[in-house]
């Protein structure tokens, strides 16, 4: 009987830590991510129903993190205009926005996707901070699985 008991009870701890383990596996997944030609490190993730968006050095707490639910998330994905299908997602603190963007030339010979921030204020565009290529991770695509 007592041999059952201490069976049963490490049974139950290996439960509990096989389901903490998973997650915390879940709670932030990264969805994309780049380094700008700054320096600077873009990152796009999933925390359970949550889509956060981080930007600063890398080994530093970031300079800006932005966390909304994936419901009300600005989200773009495939959209076509002239010559480009993008997809994007947008981040708003008070009066600015941080997109994240990603676009692909649909009739370049060679089709090289480009990534970035593109940053506004009011609607007034502030600036782009482009990804550099090499260090780009993953896809905004990825955002629906």
């Amino acid at each position: 009987m007592k041999r059952n008991l201490h069976l049963t009870s490490l049974h139950v701890i290996l439960c509990i830590l096989t389901s903490t383990n998973q997650a915390q596996g879940e709670a932030n997944k990264i969805i994309f991510s780049c380094n700008t030609a700054s320096g600077k490190y873009v990152e796009i993730g999933r925390n359970g129903e949550n889509i956060y968006y981080s930007f600063g050095s890398k080994k530093q707490t970031p300079e800006i993190r932005l966390e909304i639910t994936l419901a009300k998330a600005k989200i773009l994905i495939e959209s076509i205009s002239g010559n480009e299908i993008s997809s994007y997602i947008a981040f708003t603190n008070a009066d600015f926005q941080y997109a994240i963007v990603s676009s692909i030339n649909k009739n370049a010979e060679t089709q090289e996707p480009k990534h970035g921030v593109l940053i506004t204020r009011n609607s007034t565009y502030l600036g782009y901070k482009a990804c550099d290529p090499s260090t780009v991770k993953g896809s905004l695509l990825d955002l629906s699985d």
